[in-house]
């Protein structure tokens, strides 16, 4: 007789070797995940669904972190998040695979499809969203760059002195 077992993390009873809620085994341990053998050939193939919607697709796949990183950087630096949509293109399926649970390969391509719906109807509106970002930023830029040239010019009064932005 196998006794139940209290997670240390989501406090529901298990009696498999792991929470088949959150993935902790009985003593605090994630569990590691076993892939289909199907799945695992998806994992080399591409992924439109995690890139059209980096900043949403990461909280949904347990890589969190990266979906922060790219609300961060686009306020701050906006080519960066063009680079997590790229890494996520090649890279979302393996991802998916490591951070979340599947039952087989059919509802792997399932949510990926979903994904990919969702990708094609926000994607555009987080590029769109991506490339102003970064022309503000540029503008911006350019523009503190013409305002020391002309400071530079007024206090000096000779425009050879002072480097050209």
């Amino acid at each position: 007789m196998t006794t139940a077992v209290s997670c240390v993390l989501c406090g529901r009873s298990f009696t498999t070797p792991f929470c088949s809620h959150c993935g902790l085994d009985a003593v605090g341990h994630f569990a590691p995940v076993a892939i289909d053998p199907e799945a695992a050939d998806l994992e080399k193939r591409v992924n439109p669904g995690a890139a059209l919607c980096a900043g949403l697709w990461p909280f949904w796949h347990g890589a969190a972190a990266l979906g922060v990183l790219y609300w961060v950087a686009m306020i701050v630096l906006p080519p960066v998040p063009l680079g997590i949509m790229v890494y996520l293109f090649f890279n979302g399926n393996r991802i998916a695979l490591q951070r979340r649970r599947f039952a087989s390969a059919a509802q792997f391509r399932q949510v990926g499809q979903r994904w990919a719906l969702v990708g094609i109807a926000v994607g555009p509106l987080l590029l769109a969203i991506t490339f102003i970002a970064a022309a503000v930023l540029f503008n911006n830029v350019v523009v503190a760059q013409r305002a020391a040239y002309n400071q530079c010019v007024q206090k000096t009064g000779d425009a050879k002195k002072c480097s050209v932005p």
